[in-house]
């Protein structure tokens, strides 16, 4: 999935310009991705593990949070928990999402979403986002109130309970 964000980063850099990838946390970039970031590396700023109360402030700086994710077994049964910070954080959402993540993005409008291996489409969907600024504001939007609603920890427990006193 680092490969297709970072293929689809070039293009948007190509055609934007004055763009960055900004990347928190453990990102260390292995030897089959090296020659992709060697070709971006001018615009990409790592920043490294940072303390959890700090990431929010990274989120809230963002034009676009981008959710690479691949397509395999692995990743169409998780539920990444940095999904949750950024639909928190109401700042647009792109993602090449797969399983129950492009379910959540695509059916609430909570993020554009691509094929898991076309960087192109992936490019598209960030330059549609930060060209903009009504699709931004609008995906931004309904990505918090997914969170805050049927996201929401307590009406996910409610909604498992009740699941679970209907089998009984």
């Amino acid at each position: 999935s680092i490969g297709v964000m970072f293929r689809a980063f070039e293009i948007v850099r190509r055609k934007i310009g004055n763009v960055y990838l900004v990347m928190v946390g453990d990102c260390e970039v292995g030897q089959k991705y090296r020659s992709l970031f060697e070709n971006i590396k001018s615009s990409v700023i790592l920043e490294g593990a940072q303390p959890f109360d700090r990431v929010p402030f990274y989120l809230a700086a963002a034009d676009c949070l981008l959710l690479p994710m691949e397509d395999n077994p692995i990743e169409n049964a998780r539920f990444p928990m940095r999904l949750g910070d950024y639909l928190c954080a109401q700042r647009p959402i792109v993602s090449n999402a797969v399983g129950e993540v492009k379910k959540y993005l695509d059916q609430y409008n909570a993020g554009l979403t691509s094929t898991h291996a076309d960087s192109g489409e992936l490019a598209e969907n960030i330059i549609k986002v930060l060209d903009n600024d009504v699709i931004s504001a609008k995906i931004a939007l309904n990505a918090r109130k997914l969170a805050e609603n049927e996201l929401n920890w307590n009406n996910v427990g409610e909604t498992i309970v009740r699941e679970v006193v209907q089998m009984l």
